[in-house]
């Protein structure tokens, strides 16, 4: 199936409107999720609209709904990062769920400080480490405290191997 490409001018530069089938189509590669670059170009409603239904949809492929929803931090504004609160509320799927956590610290930076040590306890250990993960990479003095006071505590031999990396990578930023 060839994507349907439309484009569209946007703020001095051509953009492309995908419909969902295509973006569904992208996100179905056995790639990781295309580069910031890559969405970019993509028109921000229409790819907003399609990432915000792909990752919805109980219906769809968990790693097409995971995909969707990191990709989801490409088009961050108020919306999706009310989304991605709300999946990492109510999400049954942990693909998902540590997906929004990764897209949510992307989207809102050190707004997404207080839910990130939240995620650090959750039940399913996807999302503790994505917590973790995302935590390392945003780094920060508020970031390494939260790493820190999570390693005193940590009994997991994994978790505190992971917890130590990503210490370490938030001390370099």
């Amino acid at each position: 199936m060839a994507l349907t490409l439309f484009p569209i001018a946007a703020h001095g530069q051509d953009m492309v409107r995908l419909g969902k089938d295509d973006i569904r189509e992208i996100l179905t590669g056995y790639h990781d999720v295309p580069s910031a670059n890559y969405w970019a170009r993509l028109e921000p409603e229409s790819a907003r609209g399609a990432l915000m239904e792909l990752s919805s949809d109980p219906g769809e492929l968990v790693h097409i709904r995971t995909r969707a929803t990191l990709a989801l931090a490409n088009f961050s504004d108020s919306r999706v990062e009310q989304y991605l609160l709300a999946t990492i509320g109510r999400e049954d799927r942990e693909y998902v769920r540590a997906a929004a956590v990764t897209a949510y610290s992307r989207a809102a930076g050190e707004a997404a400080l207080g839910e990130l040590e939240k995620a650090m306890v959750d039940k399913d250990s996807l999302v503790q480490r994505a917590a973790i993960k995302s935590l390392g990479a945003m780094g920060g003095e508020r970031s390494r405290g939260i790493l820190e006071k999570s390693l005193e505590t940590e009994k997991n031999p994994a978790t505190r191997d992971l917890l130590k990396k990503s210490l370490a990578k938030a001390s370099r930023r």
